[in-house]
């Protein structure tokens, strides 16, 4: 589909000025120094080595979610990489054609960070691809195949901001959905920057345009600004963007008004389970993910696991009941293991009843992400559990436990993991189920809380 346009507003250039003239780290393994540089100061580096190496470059962008950062123009909203791609005018040579060519430019890129070594290190001998590839690479990608050739290395940063150059000659799907499908060509702010003398104003800035691939610019825009769920043929997707799509609902994304939710899911889990259908392929895929979107939300960790069981429990009609049940199972024990393993060690026993005001207060976006992924209804209209040993409905808390909630017809099961659960009237701590209740669960540090019903 062909992307639409959007000249960028003084703002706009000016928050992409920003992003990529502050000073970052790329950090090594080992003792090997760590490289400091400013965004353009690499990208115009690596575009001096492409065009040594006899790569032609037809433009340079910023991709993902650091574009949309620039196209909403809110200095507030974060990105997680800044993503950087270098549209190559090689699309039609084949690898039978050109057979170093991916060598020369994974070469080219890498040798760029030479030019941030210390100066003591300056007069040594230059490391050569592989010891670069190993001392800072971060993670390498090289896709080939009869719709798509290119490239990625990623460099990390301590931020967990990662720098990530891709290279590409062709590349059939170039979003997921529409709020990352923005790219924002900087080719004129370069040339600017190499040739002007008068530094920016709101009279006197380059022309930068932006473009998305979603179609409509004005749609994608109002999607990213109200945090809206939408995308086309999500088949065409690797992974279907199951992955991504769970991330955005623990964000508190919901689907735009004109999606329908219940068939784009199914599609979404019917390509995740063509592209990963091993479990142990699922798993790599899912500790990825939470690896590299989780980094400054861990505590959103565990509600994303359980939004992904979610839609798998609904959606994935592709798959036998078998195979589903043992997708559900890993999730399952992923999800007890980031939410509740790290807290273990620090529960304790508290009867008070103040302890859930104060932590539905300091947990508030967690307590309503959850009650809505799980499709239940809201705590007031919720009876009460009975205890199955002295049958009293009145409980409110029970403690000494993290609980991961597992909900049947009328049933809640605590997992064979996990410690027991206290009644607070009889003390208990021997009871395993508890029946004639639908439960509501909220997840807290060392509390789980039923809701008060008269």
């Amino acid at each position: 589909m062909v992307g639409s346009d959007r000249v960028l507003t003084f703002p706009q250039v000016d928050h992409l000025q920003r992003m990529v003239s502050l000073e970052m780290s790329v950090i090594a393994r080992g003792s090997n120094p760590t490289l400091t540089m400013t965004p353009m100061q690499l990208i115009e580096s690596v575009r001096e080595r492409l065009t040594d190496a006899g790569i032609s470059v037809k433009d340079i962008r910023i991709n993902g979610s650091a574009a949309s950062c620039v196209v909403a123009g809110d200095k507030r909203r974060s990105y997680n990489d800044l993503d950087v791609l270098f549209n190559l005018s090689g699309g039609t040579v084949s690898k039978a054609d050109d057979p170093t060519r991916h060598d020369r430019i994974r070469s080219a890129a890498l040798s760029a960070l030479v030019d941030f070594f210390p100066d003591d290190r300056m007069h040594s001998q230059a490391p050569t691809t592989e010891e670069l590839s190993e001392m800072y690479v971060h993670k390498m990608v090289k896709i080939e195949n009869s719709f798509d050739r290119w490239s990625l290395i990623s460099l990390q940063n301590h931020s967990g901001c990662n720098l990530e150059l891709k290279f590409v000659d062709s590349m059939r799907r170039k979003y997921q959905f529409s709020i990352d499908s923005f790219q924002v060509i900087i080719d004129s702010y370069l040339l600017y920057l190499e040739s002007s003398p008068i530094p920016m104003n709101e009279r006197f800035f380059p022309t930068v345009v932006a473009q998305t691939f979603y179609g409509n610019f004005d749609d994608a825009l109002k999607h990213l600004r109200h945090k809206l769920i939408a995308t086309h043929n999500p088949e065409e997707i690797r992974g279907g963007g199951l992955l991504k799509y769970c991330g955005l609902l623990a964000c508190d994304y919901r689907p735009a008004e004109n999606v329908d939710a219940q068939r784009l899911e199914k599609y979404m889990c019917a390509r995740f389970f063509i592209d990963f259908p091993a479990i142990e392929l699922q798993k790599v895929q899912l500790e990825n993910y939470l690896e590299n979107h989780f980094v400054k939300q861990e505590d959103q960790r565990g509600l994303f696991l359980v939004l992904v069981m979610n839609v798998i429990q609904r959606s994935a009609f592709c798959l036998p009941a078998q195979e589903r049940d043992s997708t559900l199972q890993l999730i399952h024990q992923m999800a007890i293991k980031v939410t509740f393993y790290p807290e273990i060690r620090s529960l304790g026993s508290c009867h008070s009843n103040n302890i859930f005001d104060r932590d539905v207060e300091h947990h508030p976006p967690f307590f309503t992400a959850l009650r809505r992924s799980l499709g239940l209804p809201s705590p007031d209209s919720l009876p009460h559990l009975s205890c199955s040993h002295c049958d009293q409905k009145s409980t409110r808390i029970y403690t000494q436990a993290f609980v991961f909630p597992v909900i049947f017809t009328n049933t809640f099961v605590i997992p064979d993991s996990l410690p027991h659960l206290s009644c607070s009237h009889c003390d208990q701590k021997s009871t395993r189920i508890y029946t004639q209740a639908f439960v509501f669960p909220v997840i807290f540090t060392n509390t789980f809380v039923i809701p008060d019903r008269n």
